[in-house]
């Protein structure tokens, strides 16, 4: 759960022929402050017409390339 933080914004990334997006959530807990956050790393992959697909957040992020 990405709970709520006043400190959420964004990156779009990309690495070797992967596009990333990088974002902070607000899921670290604090005591009663929402000025809390945690970064995130997911992968993000585009549609057929080059729009972008929704990010679904994950706990566990990007895993290496083997």
């Amino acid at each position: 759960m990405a709970g709520n933080s006043n400190t959420n914004h964004q990156a779009i990334i990309d690495f070797k022929g992967q596009s990333y997006f990088i974002y902070h959530n607000g899921s670290i807990p604090t005591d009663g402050s929402s000025f809390r956050r945690s970064v995130c790393i997911d992968k993000l992959e585009y549609n057929k017409d080059g729009t972008m697909k929704r990010v679904v957040m994950t706990t566990e992020g990007v895993q290496p390339v083997k």
